[in-house]
């Protein structure tokens, strides 16, 4: 390790503070990186945010690993899934892999079967595209519905 003297100026000491913020970002980031998981599951129970727009809680067995080594095949998992209040016929617009968390329409939530998370080690959501597609399933983003099912062309009301 080389010591030097650096002058007390306002320059040297941004200096300083950027090089001390850089080596406590790079580290953070690397952990991201290793928290980078995608998944396939199976749903078998959603439960509708008290309040809408408000977060689902959609519980799943894991059926496929196809990135991470945090998560495994056979175990049960709590997904926490924005969803949105559903004030027209036609349901909110899927998530797609060019925005951010977008809500999920309750009645989509509801009749899905099978979906994909990307998610980081503590079981959050990562609303970014993996950065490999992983064949005919493709990218994973967030919270993706793979399965579709019609949908009454009536709102209805949800059972809790």
């Amino acid at each position: 390790m080389v010591v030097t003297a650096i002058e007390d100026s306002p320059m040297s000491r941004s200096v300083v503070a950027v090089v001390i913020s850089l080596s406590v970002i790079s580290p953070a980031s690397a952990r991201a990186v290793e928290g980078d998981n995608a998944i396939l599951v199976t749903v078998s129970h959603v439960d509708i945010a008290k309040k809408l727009p408000g977060i689902c809680q959609v519980d799943a067995k894991i059926d496929t690993v196809l990135q991470g080594k945090t998560f495994h095949p056979g175990d049960m998992i709590s997904l926490h899934v924005p969803c949105g209040a559903h004030t027209s016929v036609m349901p909110l617009p899927p998530a797609v892999e060019n925005h951010d968390a977008q809500l999920i329409d309750p009645r989509v939530l509801l009749a899905a079967k099978t979906a994909g998370a990307h998610l980081d080690d503590a079981g959050n959501l990562l609303w970014t595209p993996t950065a490999r597609s992983f064949g005919t399933v493709g990218h994973i983003w967030g919270y993706r519905i793979l399965d579709g099912r019609l949908l009454p062309a009536e709102p209805t009301r949800f059972s809790r």
